[in-house]
């Protein structure tokens, strides 16, 4: 089981960090630990946590982690001061022609605008604005469609 060693015992060490950071804060007070999201799932997660912390700290394990994940975030965002902003770790749209796959030619450039930068803040309730503006070739243009994709 080595080759998982290799996620699990970085995730174990992140928890030791975050548990010792917050000691004095803990102290006593965490008896249970709750699984969740799908690495969650796997036995030998489970089992080398539970090696590692028990009979310190009981595990909650549920029965449907990844959807305990999106019931926390629809609850969490439900309090409206818990998230005031969010740092964008990659563009919004990066790309500013479209490849085609098949036979790699540029089939469009310079139709991508970026809505939000690498490491650019964006606060709740923060509105960003682009203009578009109808070029004559396409003046009986009747229907738009936009697509907005995150990765």
């Amino acid at each position: 089981m080595k080759l998982f060693d290799l996620r699990i015992d970085p995730i174990i060490e992140k928890m030791d960090e975050i548990l010792n950071k917050n000691a004095r804060i803990l102290s006593g007070k965490l008896k249970y630990m709750c699984l969740v999201g799908g690495f969650s799932q796997s036995p030998y997660l489970q089992y080398k946590l539970k090696q590692h912390y028990e009979p310190k700290y009981t595990f909650v394990i549920s029965q449907r982690p990844i959807l305990s994940v999106i019931q926390g975030a629809a609850q969490l965002s439900r309090i409206p001061s818990f998230i005031t902003s969010r740092i964008d770790m990659l563009n919004l749209i990066n790309k500013h022609k479209y490849i085609r796959d098949i036979d790699n030619k540029v089939y469009v450039s310079n139709c991508f605008r970026v809505f939000v930068n690498k490491d650019e803040e964006v606060k709740v309730g923060q509105v960003n604005i682009l203009i578009f503006i109808q070029t004559s070739i396409f003046m009986y243009q009747m229907l738009v469609i936009f697509s907005f994709f995150y990765r």
